[in-house]
């Protein structure tokens, strides 16, 4: 059976189902889901995972394991990635994980990690070494047994319906959201009010775990060296059933890090799930510190050589270009022209580059000066001031950690996957969406052209996402009958964009006219009917000819003695012509217009409008819409 047929069947189910009911050779400590960014190519039910743009083909095996689709901070090369993975396949309930780490400097973060029958339990450590293995995941038969590192976290999950008491002689600080906020009685009433005011900050506009109810507890701690206030933090929570999850992280993480990583907990649920494409953001950590050869991934939990020392030259901190434009796996080139030589720059998304003149330091985009840089070259490796990186790469730079001279570089794109099907029994093509509230994305069929106009239905994002933040969209795409469709979601700032081809099998003669809905075009039937050349009658909104395609109808049930007929022309290559405005006269309330392919071969995308000053509020209204195609 090959892949494609093991989706469609298994698709109702979710893939923990599939996981189950497939036998699967894989080793969860080594290349685990070796398929997590995955094209899988086929004539419908095709599963697209891409990260930049990058796919890597699934075998069509059915013993190969079906891969899911999870968060981008849990996806492919991630620190939590074989994690989730394992809990994936072995929990018995739906896991939590934060998708925030906590800045630790130049070190790596080690996960160590057990699965019972009652819950799990994963504790982070931090660690000089690279973590062997995976690289990722160490497993032990007791997390607690492994304490090589210092402690930062401890996750745990167990089936149990309540949360635990809080110990006595603790302080309310605050309730809102189905969360209390409550402090030791050992902290000092100035450290209290200084505590409840950045408690109050967090807790502003949403709960810190999303549809859940739950308490934080913070106690004393050791006391810092400068002799500052130090605390430890534990966060227990429920979503209503019977598991608990509990979060605690020490005295090493500190508040801000705390909430940071409590608020970006995400349940470890493949996406493909709850909707046809996810479309996501995804965020890049690339930590440099003075001095060093090298970079540290954040993300992925690895270093990574680079051409020449990070260093400052007169108080400015410098990188080398090329190594950043590898670790956002972006793309340059040197072009040498008539006025000097530069460096074409672009993210892996972004197909408009950034040019920068390699004499002067200037930089362009569409030819418009952004900012000029002081370029220095260190045994021929172009190295860049970090303020410039945002101007080349949108990679923003955070301020020097003074204590360990070490700075975030940071860098947002998006991530995407989809299940879009690539045939259409019906007018419209159907999707559902996961992406940001907005919505963070337009649609268009190029066979159709962009109508610039799109309609959205938002529903609630899964359990654990944040509504404020995350929604499901369902969007209905028109399609032409017939295999040109060409279906286009695109994110609004134009970083990535997802392409289907669609056939749609759909009869012709079912192809509906498009109404407007308002209320007071509710009585109008202008029994509209299209006859091409030939005395060809359709039945439907759409028609196909070769010279000419006579409009005809008639507009009893109004006051209206004349229309307007608006049309434009969409050529092979998606582009749209300019409206074209068109007066009919009626006789006898009855109209006929015969409409030519002035623009040549293609699809005319046509309207009849009303007369100006025919309703309320409104020069014209269109009242219907169809679609003619010229062969």
């Amino acid at each position: 059976m090959h892949k494609i047929a093991i989706l469609q069947k298994y698709r109702g189910m979710g893939l923990k189902a599939v996981a189950a009911s497939l036998v699967m050779a894989v080793c969860l400590q080594s290349g685990l889901i070796q398929a997590e960014n995955a094209d899988i190519q086929g004539s419908n039910g095709q599963t697209n995972n891409q990260r930049l743009e990058t796919s890597i083909a699934i075998s069509s095996n059915p013993q190969d394991v079906v891969s899911p689709t999870f968060d981008p901070a849990f996806a492919k090369n991630g620190v939590f990635h074989p994690l989730a993975t394992k809990l994936y396949r072995n929990s018995k309930y739906t896991a939590y994980l934060p998708t925030h780490l906590p800045d630790i400097g130049w070190q790596f973060i080690k996960l160590n990690s057990r699965i019972n029958e009652n819950g799990y339990e994963i504790i982070g450590r931090s660690s000089t070494k690279a973590p062997t293995g995976s690289g990722m995941l160490e497993t032990t038969s007791n997390s607690g047994s492994s304490t090589a590192g210092v402690a930062l976290f401890r996750i745990q999950a167990k089936l149990q319906k309540q949360i635990h008491a809080v110990p006595s002689g603790s302080q309310l600080i605050l309730e809102a959201k189905n969360w209390r906020f409550y402090a030791s009685d050992a902290i000092a009433p100035a450290e209290l009010m200084k505590l409840k005011k950045e408690v109050i900050a967090y807790n502003q506009f949403a709960a810190p775990v999303a549809d859940s109810t739950g308490i934080v507890h913070i106690t004393k701690g050791h006391a810092t060296g400068d002799g500052s206030p130090n605390y430890k933090y534990h966060a227990e929570w429920s979503f209503g059933d019977e598991t608990t999850y509990s979060f605690e992280a020490t005295t090493t993480v500190g508040l801000t890090q705390f909430k940071s990583m409590l608020s970006s907990f995400r349940p470890v649920i493949n996406l493909l799930d709850q909707a046809d494409v996810v479309l996501l953001p995804t965020t890049q950590i690339i930590r440099v510190q003075e001095g060093k050869r090298d970079f540290l991934l954040s993300n992925e939990n690895k270093k990574v050589p680079i051409a020449a020392s990070v260093r400052k030259i007169k108080g400015v901190l410098y990188i080398p270009l090329k190594d950043v434009v590898r670790a956002i796996q972006g793309n340059m080139q040197y072009v040498t022209q008539k006025n000097g030589s530069f460096m074409y720059l672009s993210q892996r998304n972004n197909m408009k580059p950034t040019k920068l003149n390699l004499k002067t330091g200037t930089v362009y985009r569409n030819e418009k000066k952004l900012a000029t840089y002081s370029l220095v070259t260190d045994h021929g490796t172009l190295m860049v001031p970090v303020t410039a990186l945002s101007k080349l790469l949108d990679v923003q730079a955070d301020k020097i950690n003074t204590e360990n001279k070490t700075m975030n570089m940071t860098y947002t794109s998006w991530y995407t996957s989809n299940t879009m099907s690539s045939e259409s029994a019906d007018a419209q093509y159907q999707v559902k969406v996961f992406s940001l509230v907005g919505p963070s994305f337009e649609y268009n069929n190029t066979a159709l052209g962009s109508s610039n106009a799109w309609e959205y239905a938002g529903s609630k994002p899964p359990k654990g996402y944040s509504p404020l933040k995350y929604e499901v969209s369902t969007v209905h795409i028109p399609l032409v009958p017939g295999s040109q469709n060409r279906v286009e979601l695109q994110t609004n700032d134009g970083q990535m964009k997802i392409v289907q081809s669609v056939n749609s099998t759909i009869d012709p003669n079912q192809v509906p006219f498009q109404l407007n809905p308002l209320p007071y075009l509710d009585g109008l039937n202008m029994n509209v009917q299209l006859v091409s050349d030939a005395e060809r009658a359709w039945k439907g909104g759409y028609a196909e000819a070769v010279k000419d395609v006579m409009i005809r109808g008639d507009l009893k049930g109004s006051s209206m003695n004349s229309l307007r007929l608006n049309y434009k022309y969409v050529d092979k290559n998606g582009k749209v012509s300019t409206s074209n405005l068109v007066n009919i006269a009626a006789t006898d309330q009855q109209f006929s217009y015969t409409l030519k392919p002035e623009k040549g071969k293609g699809t005319y995308i046509v309207s009849l409008v009303s007369p100006p000053k025919s309703y309320p509020l409104a020069d014209q209204v269109t009242i219907v819409t169809f679609m003619v195609v010229f062969k």
